[in-house]
C-alpha cells in the first residue's frame, strides 16, 4: 500500500469488480459495481450503482481464502484458523501436524511475492532441523543449511608448507580482507584455506589510519593527466594491537582447526 502511495497510484474505494470490458479482442476497460455497509454492519454489492473506467491492462491482485471443501478436507488433520486457512507458526511455518509446513498466499501471512518466497526459505531450515531430528542427528542452532555438494569436493588439494598443512592453497593475504576476525571468520566459512592477518603495530607505536587512502601516484610518468602512472593505497597498518589478534587467532584456531591463522 505505502509503496503504491509513493508510485502516486489512485486508489477508488468501496468497488468490486463484476467484469472486464473487451473490444476487438482487446481490453479496453473495467466495470465495478458499489459497495456500501448496512445499519448492521454488513457489506452488500449495489447492483445499480456501476462504475466503468479505462483500461488497456488489467493487473488482479487480492487477498487469497481457502474456500474449496476438497482441499480442506486433503489438509486434514491439519487445523484452521479462524478466517479458515492453515494455522501455522509464523517463525517455523510448521502446521499443526510437526511433518507439515506451510507458507505463502495458502495462510494468508505474506503480503507480496517476496515474503512468500521468504516463507519457504525460513520454511526450509525448519524442515531440514525436523527432518534431522528424526534421525537424532545434531542440528546447529542458528540456521546453516548444507553446502553443496559433488564428487569434486572429494579430490584432495591440500599441501604442506613449511611443515604447516594447508586444506587448499587459497587464503587471505596481509590486506584490507584481514582487518578483523569477523572477516577472516567469514573467509573460514566459506572454505578458505589460511589467513594471515592484517600488519599490526605494538602498543607503543599505534597509529590510526588516514582518509582518503588513495593519492596520485608519482613513481613514474606524468604526474598529471590521463597519461599518470597510477594511485597509491596509502593505508597504513591494521590499529588491532597484539592482543586483540592473540585472543581473535586462539578463537579462530578453536572453532576451525583445520585451518592456518598467521600474525
Amino acid at each position: 500500500m505505502e509503496l503504491a502511495k509513493e508510485e502516486k497510484c489512485e486508489f477508488l474505494p468501496f468497488l468490486s469488480p463484476r467484469k472486464v470490458l473487451v473490444k476487438g479482442g482487446k481490453i479496453v476497460g473495467m466495470q465495478f459495481v458499489r459497495t456500501e455497509q448496512d445499519e448492521a454492519g454488513a457489506w452488500r454489492e449495489d447492483e445499480e450503482q456501476r462504475v466503468q473506467l479505462k483500461a488497456d491492462v488489467v493487473i488482479s491482485a487480492f487477498g487469497s481464502v481457502l474456500s474449496d471443501p476438497q482441499v480442506k478436507e486433503a489438509l486434514s488433520p491439519i487445523t484452521f484458523n479462524r478466517w479458515g486457512l492453515p494455522d501455522v507458526d509464523p517463525e517455523t511455518m510448521q502446521t499443526s501436524e510437526p511433518w507439515v509446513f506451510a507458507g505463502g498466499d495458502i495462510v494468508g501471512m505474506a503480503n507480496t511475492t517476496v515474503e512468500s518466497v521468504n516463507d519457504g526459505k525460513q520454511a526450509s531450515w525448519f524442515i531440514h532441523r525436523y527432518i534431522q531430528s528424526q534421525f537424532a542427528a545434531a542440528v546447529p542452532a542458528r540456521p546453516a543449511l548444507p553446502l553443496f555438494h559433488t564428487p569434486i569436493d572429494l579430490v584432495d588439494i591440500s599441501v604442506e608448507m613449511a611443515g604447516l598443512r594447508f586444506i587448499n592453497p587459497f587464503g587471505l593475504a596481509s590486506a584490507t580482507p584481514a582487518t578483523s576476525t569477523t572477516m577472516i571468520r567469514r573467509a573460514f566459512e566459506a572454505g578458505w584455506g589460511f589467513a594471515l592477518t592484517k600488519t599490526f603495530s605494538l602498543d607503543k607505536d599505534i597509529v590510526t589510519n588516514v582518509s582518503p587512502r588513495i593519492i596520485r601516484g608519482t613513481t613514474s610518468g606524468p604526474s598529471y593527466g590521463p597519461g599518470q602512472s597510477s594511485f597509491l593505497n596509502i593505508e597504513l597498518i591494521s590499529e588491532k594491537t597484539a592482543a586483540y589478534w592473540c585472543q581473535s587467532v586462539t578463537e579462530l584456531k578453536a572453532d576451525f582447526p583445520d585451518r592456518v591463522s598467521v600474525i
